[in-house]
């Protein structure tokens, strides 16, 4: 007897990247309460946020430019202008 495995498919937000489990294209943290995509600098600004708690250590300056990297790779912000 083999034991079944269940198929996951695990989504991400394509604004952020992080992991979620709801519909569409965006997580919560990058939409507003009506459901629609935050501008791209309310994005950027959460992202330099969430990244300085992650990596202390750094400068803003350094903050800034990883954010602007990481953002240029996720489908909502890539070729757009502000990157």
């Amino acid at each position: 007897m083999t034991a079944k495995q269940e198929t996951t498919i695990e989504m991400h937000c394509e604004s952020c990247g992080m992991v979620t489990n709801e519909q569409g294209e965006y997580c919560q943290y990058c939409v507003d309460e009506n459901g629609q995509l935050r501008p791209y600098e309310e994005v950027f600004a959460k992202m330099e946020r969430w990244l300085a708690r992650v990596e202390p250590t750094l400068s803003h300056e350094q903050i800034a430019q990883k954010t602007k990297n990481y953002m240029a790779t996720m489908p909502e912000w890539r070729g757009r202008d502000e990157i």
